[in-house]
Formats: C-alpha cells, structure tokens, sequence
C-alpha cells in the first residue's frame, strides 16, 4: 500500500481565542479516520471521526472542531490495520468555524480509553419535527454518553447503514426515528455536528423470542455490529443481544433464543456502566437508569431441563431484553428493554 503524508487540519478553539492547529500524519490513504487529540497533560480532550477527500491521490480536505479543547497533540486512528499513527504539528494557527452544536458536558469515566471514546450508541427519547427558515427539520433528543442531549437534523442526515432486519430505512431520514431506536451517530465528538448515522436496533411490541429464533439479524449486519464490531464480549469492543436470565451486583446474563446454556453470556458490569431504559408499553419512558434498573425476566423452573436449558418459552411470561456495547470484556453501555 502506497505511504503519503497527510496533513490534517484539527480546528481547536481555545478560551480566548478561535483558531486550528495542522498535524501531519505519514500513514495509508484511507477513507475513513479517527482522531484523538490530547491536551498538555496528555489527557485525552477530545475525538473524532472524519472522512478524507483526495484529488489525484493528494489530500485536500480534512478538518475537525474540537471546541474548546486545546489540543496539544494528536493520534490518528486507521480502522483498516487497526493501528494508530502520531501527528506532529506542523504549522500556525489559522482561523476555525465557529462550533455548531454545545458541547457535551465531560466523557464519562467508562470511555476514557481510546477504544471506547469513538462510537457510543445512543437510544432515542423523543422526535419532534419542526421548520427552520422553511426548512423541515428534526430535533432529536437522545440519551447519549449518559446523558441526555438535543440534536436538530436537517432532511439530509441520513440513514447510511442499518442492521439485517432493517434495511428498509436505508437513505431515510431523521422523521424514521421512535423512541426507544438505538443509532451510532457518524459524528465527531465534542461540538461539531453529526454527518450521518446507522440504525442498530429497533424495539418491538412482538417479543422477540416468539417470532424469531436467531437475534442477529436485529442488531447486526451479517453478524457485524454497526459495520466494524464482532458479537461477544472477547473483542476490544463487542455487541451482544439477548435475554437478562441472571442478575447480580457484578453482571449479568443474556439468554440466546435457543435458550441453551452452553450460549449463554455473563456480562460484567461496573458501577459506572451506562444503562439507559425502556418501557416497551410506554413509548414516553427513554431515560438514564443505572446500572440498578436492570432486573431478570421471568422464567421458571418448569421451562428448563435438568442442564439448565430453556425448552421452552412461556408466551405469558414477562421477559427483559437487553443491547450490550462491551470494551474489554465489560459492559459499557447497556439498552435495557422490559415491559
């Protein structure tokens, strides 16, 4: 593979004063990167996703705001050889757009490795549609990094992956989203606005287990999660979903539709794990609940074996659903669905 330099413009804007920093990277030509940016302390500040535009195999365009963090150095993430390239500065500050969205109020302690500061799965409170000079546009609030936060959206943000099960909404918009719906917003982090999302998940008043006897196809695309995550909890980051069979103070287990024991996976938590909530009768009740709000379906005796399988699967019992981002064997977020 051929190795250019890419010069990446980071706009960062300072207390004072708005201006962008350039680093240079020798790495692949991409498509696709991600970057972190780190303050004098070498605290992670920010991160984000973007896209690299090239004219004859020379970058043209590359640029991010990262609000009001003073980016004193920057790493680049290469999704296609999973490794990550340092930046070195490179020249003057120059002017930076000013920022068009709040930014979040801090990263949670969870996603402070760099695995886990890229992509969070947000799950949908509400959907309002409204008019801005003639314009339709979506406010979207979303339960986001563990807390909740508005978006506007105009009718171009759209719907550019989805899961197997709904490839229909591909190209949509935001008037597509319920509460309840669970998206990756293809977004830098921090101030600047999302480009596009990919529609993971969506929750149904059908009980999964009774017309479906495989999940994947729910929150996966041939068994990839958002396009770049391996199912399981081995993996840097992993999807699960399933039925909450067990619950303890340290984890919790899900419960394939084949209900077999051998399948099922115990899924540790910590204290800080972000668990948003929804009640699948009340299309009002997204929210933040910790990691206290999770509780086991019901599920007795009667509907296992001697090896602890369930055979069988009462259509009158109440059961728990639950959508699992894990890093490093852990859960981070949790979607946490019951009725």
């Amino acid at each position: 593979m051929k190795k250019i330099m890419i010069t990446a413009s980071l706009a960062i804007c300072t207390a004072a004063t708005a201006g962008a920093a350039t680093f240079s990277f020798t790495a692949p030509q991409m498509q696709t990167g991600y970057v972190a940016a780190y303050d004098k302390n070498g605290v992670l500040c920010g991160a984000a996703k973007t896209e690299f535009t090239y004219e004859d195999g020379v970058l043209i365009s590359a640029e991010l705001d990262f609000g009001s963090a003073e980016a004193e150095s920057v790493r680049l993430y290469i999704p296609e050889n999973d490794t990550f390239v340092s930046g070195s500065k490179v020249s003057a500050p120059v002017p930076a757009p000013e920022p068009s969205a709040s930014p979040l109020s801090s990263v949670p302690e969870i996603y402070q490795t760099e695995a886990n500061a890229y992509c969070a799965p947000a799950m949908v409170k509400k959907v309002k549609t409204s008019y801005e000079d003639s314009e339709t546009v979506y406010i979207v609030n979303l339960l986001f990094w563990g807390e909740e936060r508005e978006f506007t959206f105009d009718s171009n943000f759209l719907i550019k992956r989805t899961s197997d099960e709904y490839t229909d909404f591909l190209g949509g918009n935001a008037s597509l989203l319920k509460p309840g719906d669970v998206i990756l917003l293809g977004m830098p982090f921090k101030n600047t606005p999302p480009k596009d999302m990919c529609f993971l998940y969506r929750p149904s008043s059908r009980d999964p287990v009774m017309v479906t006897d495989d999940f994947l196809p729910l929150y996966t695309t041939g068994g990839i999660a958002g396009g770049n995550w391996q199912t399981g909890i081995n993996g840097e980051i992993g999807y699960l979903f399933g039925i909450v069979s067990k619950v303890s103070s340290r984890h919790f287990t899900l419960v394939q539709a084949d209900g077999s024991a051998d399948n099922a996976v115990d899924i540790p938590v910590k204290s800080d794990t972000i668990v948003y909530g929804y009640d699948l009768n009340d299309t009002k009740s997204a929210d933040i609940i910790g990691v206290g709000g999770i509780y086991e379906s019901e599920i007795s005796d009667s509907c296992k074996d001697s090896d602890g399988n369930i055979i069988f699967w009462d259509p009158d019992a109440s059961r728990c659903y639950a959508l699992v981002r894990t890093v490093d064997g852990v859960a981070a977020d949790v979607m946490f669905y019951y009725d």
